[in-house]
């Protein structure tokens, strides 16, 4: 058998914070997902270059994205 690496967590939250989590765990899959999601958000790991974000823009309006630039 594998060995348990995940840590217990254990903190208090108002009844909106908790209203929050749980829609936020329906959203991610569970709380944990949503709190780890919420992490990685503010840590930057979630971040996306300004490239793509414009690229990501033009597809949902229905436009080509802009061509890569060669280095």
């Amino acid at each position: 058998m594998g060995k348990h690496t995940k840590q217990p967590v254990s903190l208090r939250l108002s009844q909106e914070e908790m209203d929050l989590l749980d829609a936020m765990g329906a959203r991610h899959g569970g709380k944990s997902a949503a709190i780890i999601a919420g992490l990685k958000l503010l840590s930057g790991q979630n971040a996306i270059s300004v490239e793509e974000a414009i690229a990501r823009l033009a597809i949902e309006h229905g436009l080509d994205p802009p061509k890569r630039k060669k280095k």
